[in-house]
């Protein structure tokens, strides 16, 4: 029911909203309210007045609550606090009952006010502000997948037996290789290790102060007012002005480690004395991964191992067909060039390595082994190795060239030293490779 115009009393919310975030760079994705916030340092569950200029903001806040109390008119202080998904969902639980339990002995024991006054809670993982926050954040990457998952897969999933096999926050790190996980880590999650502190205050007002609708056109210039209107009445309020903390722009921070695996089609020759012999079909498999190797851009060291079958065929005064099964070792870097939210271009250049394990040579109906003393041929080649993925969510396509540097001849052993014969000295392989992959 509406209160007399004459009434001496009024009722306030005054809300007062405080963070425990991770020392980073706070971005537009969190920015819901211009409130005090108390910011803690990562995994801790203390209120530290040295910290991010936190000292400053305390004072704010324990000033408004310590002035009411002082006054007789503190009716309550509520505490809500959260975690973010990172860590363990035990640990983040007790995490967050730790911080409104802290938080709540800090305000008892720095303003006088009885533990009465105070109710706090934890209330475990944030996940209705993460949803918030991401559905805000326009630079977040693969923001539609990870709305998706918030929505739609469970905390945990188990199997018939009960046994748990994943869950949301897993599926969060798989996405895209790990970089919307990196990007809300850095981003979001600060924001959602908060404590939620809301003060409840009786207001008293002079008999002659003016109340209502009135009173909010009258004193609109003050600069030290707001008006909080509660139910039918507008009533007036003192504000403490806090400094905004300046804002930067959100930054994708490109996943640390990605790993993968490729297989599919090669296609490879050789070059000898300037001439080009038939190429030979084949297959290479094999896994890699990329480990970035800048602060925040998307730039990659590559390097893995893999199989490859690969050789050539001389047609003409000498028919013969050589197969050489090899395992090659890239050194590369790459860049990661996003197209949209699912479609990434990863150019890349550097050399190989390559050792061959086994190999033969098939020519007028014998067929006799390639490496060795009886085959004249080096186990070992070198080259360059370079490319083009397109990567599709944790899929990818991609071509590779990979032309040797190196003679894999030491000797010919058929036709003798100076013979001239394609394929059998002044040798360098060549390759084609076409490969589907899966990035973990």
């Amino acid at each position: 029911m509406k209160r007399p115009m004459h009434s001496l009393f009024g009722r306030v919310l005054l809300t007062i909203l405080a963070l425990a975030a991770l020392p980073a760079q706070e971005s537009h994705a969190g920015n819901t309210t211009d409130s005090l916030k108390i910011f803690y340092r990562v995994g801790k569950d203390a209120v530290d007045p040295t910290f991010r200029n936190n000292g400053e903001r305390i004072s704010q806040l324990l000033d408004i609550i310590g002035t009411a109390f002082g006054e007789n008119r503190l009716e309550k202080v509520t505490i809500t606090s959260y975690a973010s998904p990172d860590g363990g969902n035990d640990s983040n639980i007790s995490l967050a009952e730790s911080r409104a339990r802290t938080l709540k002995e800090y305000i008892a024991s720095n303003t006088g006010i009885p533990t009465s006054l105070i109710e706090a809670r934890g209330d475990g993982i944030a996940w209705e502000q993460l949803r918030e926050m991401v559905s805000a954040d326009e630079d977040m990457p693969g923001r539609r997948q990870v709305l998706d998952i918030i929505d739609n897969t469970p905390v945990w999933v188990t199997d018939d037996a009960g046994n748990i096999t994943g869950g949301r926050r897993q599926q969060l790190m798989d996405l895209g290789g790990g970089r919307p996980y990196e990007y809300m880590l850095v981003n979001i999650f600060p924001l959602l290790r908060r404590s939620d502190a809301t003060v409840y205050v009786e207001l008293r007002q002079d008999a002659g102060e003016a109340q209502g609708p009135a009173a909010h056109e009258t004193a609109a210039a003050e600069p030290d007012t707001v008006y909080v209107f509660h139910k039918d009445t507008v009533y007036m309020q003192p504000v403490v002005t806090a400094t905004a903390e300046p804002q930067t722009s959100a930054r994708e921070i490109p996943a640390r480690f990605i790993w993968g695996i490729h297989a599919g089609y090669l296609a490879s020759w050789a070059e000898s004395y300037g001439l080009t012999s038939s190429a030979l079909p084949s297959f290479v498999a094999g896994a890699d991964i990329r480990i970035r190797i800048a602060p925040e851009a998307p730039l990659y060291l590559r390097t893995g191992l893999e199989f490859a079958r690969k050789g050539y065929k001389v047609s003409g005064f000498d028919d013969s067909r050589t197969v050489m099964n090899s395992l090659l070792l890239p050194v590369a870097l790459d860049y990661a060039v996003s197209v949209d939210d699912r479609f990434e271009l990863v150019p890349y250049a550097g050399l190989y390595y390559s050792l061959g394990l086994c190999g033969t040579r098939e020519f007028g109906g014998e067929s006799v082994g390639i490496f060795g003393d009886a085959g004249g041929f080096s186990r070992h080649d070198f080259g360059v190795f370079c490319g083009l993925e397109v990567l599709v969510g944790r899929f990818s396509i991609g071509v590779s060239y990979r032309p040797g540097l190196i003679y894999i001849d030491r000797e010919d052993r058929v036709y003798g030293e100076g013979s001239g014969m394609i394929g059998y000295s002044n040798v360098k392989t060549r390759g084609l490779a076409v490969t589907v992959g899966f990035n973990f």
